[in-house]
């Protein structure tokens, strides 16, 4: 599958007690499933900013069982049965 460079918006910006600055673009169901590009340009932005200083992180957010989880992976799998590789967002 080809795929183009589109800029696109994430939903929540926020900045920590820490200084740093998390991005998250918030998914569910089809949504999820479809982010792959989105969740690995917004890793390869996180990246590129980072190495330029910034302290940044983040990445596609869902909300399951009454916990957000956040997917920073650069090769981006959602599989609503099996979250292990996502992390719990912790605030």
């Amino acid at each position: 599958m080809n795929y183009f460079e589109r800029d696109f918006y994430v939903d929540f910006i926020v900045q920590f007690k820490d200084g740093s600055i998390g991005l998250f673009d918030t998914k569910s169901g089809i949504t999820a499933k479809d982010a792959g590009p989105r969740a690995e340009g917004l890793q390869r932005y996180i990246k590129e900013q980072n190495k330029k200083g910034k302290k940044l992180w983040g990445g596609i957010a869902i909300f399951v069982n009454g916990t957000w989880r956040y997917n920073n992976n650069e090769k981006y799998e959602y599989n609503p049965n099996d979250l292990l590789s996502w992390e719990v967002l912790k605030i």
